[in-house]
């Protein structure tokens, strides 16, 4: 555990700024990863990318380590403020092997979330094809409240698209008393009050 939470200090998140763009566009246009994102594979143009970079988007942020090396992009968008509810998404940088610190920005964005807007829930819509991703320690608090059965096509086949739910309470109650615990060992930046 020692070793897994070292690699999370310094892990803090960061405005997106128009020279981040490109970068951005070369990880949703990355062909080992792309289908996972936001376009499904399909390579939009440079400002295509950007408009739609932005289009719905309550807050996001690149999630940068010590170094100031990307590690990922969490986003919270499509807010309902009058049923109280928002949905989040994370992508992790395609040269990075380990999803860990582009993870602890997604955390930090929800504490974020939470802090700032009285939103009830967080959704999540989780592609069948990418729900491993999300089996760590984040999946188990979230609730499923909605399968669309063979919705997503990729690789030569149908996938379920998964739609989570995290809410305010389990997140107060269980998923941020944990995650605070992981940050204060490994020294992490402290997360929002």
């Amino acid at each position: 555990m020692a070793q897994e939470t070292s690699s999370l200090r310094g892990i803090q998140l960061a405005s997106v700024q128009p020279p981040d763009t490109a970068e951005l566009l070369r990880w949703s246009s990355d062909p080992r990863v792309g289908y996972r994102w936001r376009f499904g594979g399909a390579t939009p143009s440079p400002a295509q990318f950007v408009e739609a970079l932005w289009a719905g988007v309550l807050c996001q942020y690149l999630v940068v380590d010590q170094s100031a090396n990307h590690l990922g992009l969490v986003v919270c968008y499509g807010a309902d403020h009058q049923n109280g509810h928002v949905y989040f998404a994370v992508q992790g940088c395609p040269q990075r092997p380990s999803g860990a610190g582009a993870m602890v920005g997604l955390l930090q964005l929800v504490d974020h979330v939470f802090a700032h807007w009285d939103f009830r829930k967080l959704y999540a819509e989780i592609p069948g094809f990418n729900e491993g991703e999300f089996a760590g320690a984040l999946r188990r608090h979230l609730v499923t409240e909605a399968r669309l059965t063979d919705h997503v096509y990729f690789g030569d086949r149908y996938w379920d698209m998964i739609t989570c739910a995290l809410t305010r309470e389990a997140w107060h109650e269980t998923v941020r008393p944990r995650f605070v615990a992981v940050l204060a060992n490994s020294g992490s930046a402290a997360m929002a009050s």
